[in-house]
């Protein structure tokens, strides 16, 4: 399993000439990259004074956050290991036999079926990752103001992971036929990338805003 790799285990793989690990898991990384920092966030906040003196309600507020943004995080590992077992299921449709006309047809169903699945799996990552800028917020508005830019690197670097995602999305998109299914795949695709920019954006403008004393 990819997390059980050393930091440089797993970019000698990622620099290799093997298919997996790719875009599809480094897009999950990186959300993991996200979460861990925004959990470094809450760890530099609470059980500090000013922490405490906050109103039990906004301590709830964080402590329930971080439970959530710890879920993120092992959610992203798990994303990481289904990239690469659904690439790894369409690269083995692409090489079942073509002999004959069985054959052909089999192998045509089989790579449609996972080139579903290899679309779905960021799809599915990106609808699950565009919902940690919640966790963000939060942190921005309770956190550590000395660890406030942690939150803005965590906001951008969620915004990164679900726009790799996108990309991998649409590569396997545009080998499905035409018709609701990629319509539809298309249009949710797009929305996310362009509600994760505008939350991106959003967050950093505030987070410049506390930085620079406004």
């Amino acid at each position: 399993m990819f997390e059980n790799y050393s930091l440089r285990e797993f970019t000698d793989e990622l620099a290799s000439s093997n298919p997996t690990p790719g875009g599809g898991s480094v897009a999950a990384l990186v959300g993991v990259l996200s979460a861990g920092l925004n959990c470094m966030v809450y760890s530099l906040t609470t059980g500090k004074k000013k922490f405490d003196e906050l109103e039990e309600d906004c301590k709830n507020e964080v402590y329930n956050s971080v439970d959530r943004t710890k879920g993120y995080l092992s959610k992203f590992y798990d994303f990481m290991e289904e990239d690469k077992r659904a690439f790894e299921l369409l690269m083995s449709a692409y090489r079942l036999p073509k002999g004959n006309e069985e054959e052909i047809t089999n192998r045509e169903e089989k790579i449609l079926e996972n080139t579903r699945g290899a679309l779905e799996s960021p799809l599915n990552f990106a609808r699950t990752a565009i919902s940690l800028f919640n966790e963000i917020e939060i942190a921005t508005k309770y956190g550590n103001k000395g660890a406030i830019s942690d939150a803005g690197v965590a906001a951008i670097l969620i915004n990164a992971a679900i726009e790799s995602a996108s990309l991998n999305v649409k590569i396997n998109l545009a080998n499905i036929p035409e018709g609701e299914y990629k319509n539809s795949i298309s249009r949710e695709i797009n929305y996310i990338q362009v509600e994760s920019a505008y939350k991106k954006d959003k967050l950093i403008r505030t987070i410049n805003n506390i930085i620079d004393g406004k």
